[in-house]
């Protein structure tokens, strides 16, 4: 039995001095592995879907026009906002979502649902540059003159059911000379 452990051991010591660059029996995929993200900067390492709003229209004196953009990298099967209680929703359409057949439903407490009957999804936005990142544009009325933030709760789910995270920037829009900042968050 010691001869064998000893045998055992020194076939490993000479394997070993054999062997003097261990990487050179390793694959390439072990020395330096391929991915998308290998020559990307670290800020493109760390991407998210992102929601901001710009005005779109205000041909009413009293209303406005918003676009919710959405600069996706997942799928979107379903979104949910719930508008805070300083704003009146007079009206939603869809942009993005009307391409893919979602239906919007809307309630007067400021909710709006979209989803897809038949389990379309909003594809991802192909690049930054994309000019089409509308999901919907909703027509809003001021209930509250004095509020100057008005954040938005924002639900986004994917085509399994899972919640979506997302990042929201501040976005200031400005109406008949009233500076206004909408946020979205989770």
């Amino acid at each position: 039995m010691n001869k064998y452990i000893i045998f055992t051991l020194m076939s490993c010591i000479l394997c070993a001095l054999n062997n003097d660059n261990p990487q050179s029996k390793l694959s390439d995929t072990f020395k330096s592995p391929k991915s998308k993200w290998s020559n990307s900067n670290y800020s493109n390492l760390r991407k998210d879907n992102t929601i901001s709003a710009k005005l779109s229209q205000s041909n009413d004196p009293d209303s406005f026009w918003i676009e919710i953009n959405c600069n996706n990298i997942d799928e979107i099967a379903g979104f949910q906002f719930e508008l805070p209680k300083n704003i009146i929703l007079l009206d939603a359409e869809g942009v993005r979502s009307k391409e893919k057949d979602f239906q919007l439903h809307k309630n007067d407490s400021g909710l709006i649902l979209g989803f897809s009957m038949s389990g379309d999804t909003i594809g991802a936005v192909e690049s930054s540059n994309d000019s089409n990142m509308s999901l919907i544009k909703i027509h809003l009325k001021l209930n509250d003159s004095n509020a100057k933030s008005y954040p938005i709760k924002t639900i986004l789910a994917g085509p399994k059911g899972q919640k979506l995270t997302f990042s929201s920037f501040e976005n200031n829009i400005s109406f008949k000379g009233k500076e206004m900042q909408f946020t979205f968050y989770e």
